[in-house]
């Protein structure tokens, strides 16, 4: 109970705060030379990628406990950390590849997923 709590607060936390930046006049994602701010964007990665970890983990822990019931907390805690870390990290990945215009999103979550199955089945 604990645990789902717990990444409910983190995801509402994380959307609040980036909601909060950007309505913000000053948190700008470029500087008064058209510069990138880096420290702003990363800010703004960092809590949005803290909020779809704590969505992802708490949905893969309720597919879990709905599933196989017989498993212990502390299994569905720890495979829900581990898949919501993968999941994230990859979509992270996709978008700053679709930024920076290296990979395109259509192809970019196709591969996202043959990965986690190819992770699935070695794991």
């Amino acid at each position: 109970m604990k645990y789902l709590l717990s990444q409910i607060f983190l995801a509402i936390f994380s959307f609040g705060f980036s909601y909060y930046l950007l309505n913000n006049s000053s948190f700008l994602p470029l500087d008064i030379n058209k510069n990138i701010n880096w420290m702003n964007v990363i800010t703004l990665t960092i809590t949005i990628g803290v909020g779809i970890f704590a969505i992802i983990s708490l949905l893969i822990y309720i597919i879990i406990s709905l599933f196989k019931k017989e498993t212990t907390s502390g299994y569905r805690i720890k495979n829900s950390i581990k898949w919501g870390t993968i999941l994230d990290i990859g979509l992270l990945l996709i978008s700053y590849l679709h930024i920076f215009h290296v990979l395109d999103i259509v192809w970019g979550i196709p591969t996202l997923f043959a990965v986690l199955i190819l992770l699935f089945v070695v794991i």
